[in-house]
């Protein structure tokens, strides 16, 4: 019997070696469960901290980039003021150029309405000794109503007779006065 029951307590021996494990393996298997649980926080962890520190990145090259653009904008309004002033001195010697031009055209214009002056007075007082000649050719030929209808006919005669008598030296006056030649024919004639 101490065979069989050997027999029997090895069988039993053997099974629950089989079937149980020891103490030892359960505390490995929780000791691995632990590291790996472990680990995979520390991978966690290193993942978000990775995106943060990815973000503050993002967030650095945006802040540089904030940077160059306001240097540029610096820049660039630097520029554009250089550009304005150059431009406000253009502006200011055209304008001086523009004053200088317009004050030369109207000093021609003046010299020219000043010359049309002078061409029409030139004109007028021609006009006038003409008239005047015919005048004298037709009251030396006794064409009264003729010379009288001419005298009518230009009513600013004395006036542009005095202008061209006022022009003539003292010498040429004693030689021939128009106005005065014009006005004894007009008294003759009986006409103011």
């Amino acid at each position: 019997m101490s065979r069989r029951a050997d027999r029997e307590e090895a069988a039993h021996l053997q099974y629950e070696t089989e079937h149980t494990e020891p103490p030892k393996s359960r505390s490995v298997i929780v000791y691995m469960v632990i590291l790996i649980a472990a680990a995979f926080l520390l991978l966690l962890l290193a993942y978000f901290m990775q995106q943060r520190t990815a973000e503050n990145v993002e967030g650095l090259h945006q802040t540089v980039n904030s940077f160059q653009t306001i240097d540029q904008l610096v820049e660039d309004n630097r520029t554009l003021q250089e550009e304005a002033a150059r431009l406000k001195e253009e502006n200011a010697a055209l304008e001086s150029k523009l004053a200088e031009t317009e004050g030369k055209l109207l000093k021609s214009e003046g010299q020219a309405v000043a010359s049309d002056a002078a061409a029409a007075q030139a004109e007028g007082e021609a006009d006038a000794l003409s008239a005047l000649h015919r005048l004298r050719v037709l009251y030396n030929s006794k064409q009264y109503r003729d010379a009288r209808a001419l005298i009518e006919a230009h009513p600013r005669m004395e006036e542009f007779l005095t202008s061209a008598a006022d022009r003539l030296s003292d010498e040429e006056r004693d030689v021939y006065d128009p106005l005065a030649a014009y006005q004894r024919i007009a008294k003759l004639l009986g006409v103011d």
